[in-house]
């Protein structure tokens, strides 16, 4: 049997967090975001409000976990730095998406989505910098964006 949930407005529903002077050379900038109840995270953008200047090596990396310093929903991988090491300075109005932790469509043995909850949960944001000088500061404006599926 089905049991249809009528559409009471928009099932999308998004959150921004402007983190200033972002980067703390080898340290962290945590912060905290609430995630409705019966949604889940489908998107993250990082956009650079201004131009950074950090060590030639340096990297920023970004995590999302369900609990503080976690990786369950955006895990700590090369894929995720949102400036990788030896790349180009990032340019003001740069935007990066993050890669979510999401299960494919279509898998024969579907994991649980860890971007999803049924209860309103709080997500713990990272900006990881590495060991590297930070010359110029910037300011960060994350971007989150979530689907209600129920």
């Amino acid at each position: 049997m089905a049991n249809f949930f009528p559409n009471k407005g928009s099932n999308s529903f998004s959150k921004a967090v402007l983190v200033e002077d972002a980067l703390v050379k080898n340290s962290n900038t945590d912060f905290t975001i609430q995630q409705p109840a019966g949604s889940v995270l489908s998107k993250v953008y990082v956009r650079f409000v201004s131009a950074p200047s950090v060590g030639s090596s340096g990297k920023i990396g970004l995590t999302i976990g369900t609990d503080e310093g976690g990786t369950q929903v955006l895990a700590d991988a090369s894929a995720n730095n949102i400036k990788a090491a030896n790349a180009s300075q990032a340019a003001a109005n740069a935007i990066v998406q993050a890669t979510l932790a999401n299960t494919a469509v279509g898998q024969n043995a579907p994991a649980a989505n860890a971007g999803y909850t049924d209860a309103a949960r709080d997500l713990h944001v990272r900006i990881k910098m590495s060991n590297h000088d930070v010359t110029t500061n910037c300011d960060l404006e994350l971007s989150f964006f979530f689907d209600k599926l129920k």
